[in-house]
């Protein structure tokens, strides 16, 4: 989908970089766990 304010190109950009903090910080806890 092409969206013609940028806005919500933003928004993506920011849950991307939540979801690759988030997965960094459950790899770690895991390798505690482990």
């Amino acid at each position: 989908m092409n969206f013609s304010n940028n806005s919500s190109n933003d928004q993506d950009k920011e849950l991307l970089k939540r979801l690759e903090k988030a997965e960094k910080k459950f790899d770690g806890d895991t390798d505690k766990k482990v």
